[in-house]
């Protein structure tokens, strides 16, 4: 015979007044700051901008990958578009010798197997 499914009852339920209780009262926040700062990064990201409409750093110093904390740049160098499909910087990808050079032991010769 199959048992029966049993309700339990929740103390906090979502939205509800004992759960919004649990997060009040509000903590202030001062936005000025978070605000002024913010503007302030954005203007250092247009003084730096390239006359292509995306930062000059990126084009200067393109994304690479990293394994094992190095560097992985022999391989092609490639735009990076963003949402729109413009062009917003570079990117080096990594060659197919440096990921072989890296390329983790398989599984099989671990000393412990992963299970």
């Amino acid at each position: 015979m199959v048992a029966p499914f049993r309700r339990f009852a929740r103390s906090y339920h979502f939205a509800s007044p004992a759960y919004h209780a649990a997060f009040s009262p509000r903590v202030a926040v001062d936005t000025a700051p978070i605000r002024a700062a913010a503007l302030a990064a954005h203007g250092r990201l247009v003084a730096e901008t390239s006359p292509s409409g995306g930062p000059a750093s990126w084009h200067a110093s393109p994304m690479v990958s990293l394994l094992g904390g190095k560097r992985l740049e022999g391989g092609e160098r490639v735009l990076t578009v963003d949402a729109f499909g413009a062009t917003n910087g570079a990117q080096l990808l990594a060659s197919t010798d440096e990921m072989e050079a890296r390329r983790l032991p398989s599984p099989s010769r671990l000393r412990h197997p992963l299970r």
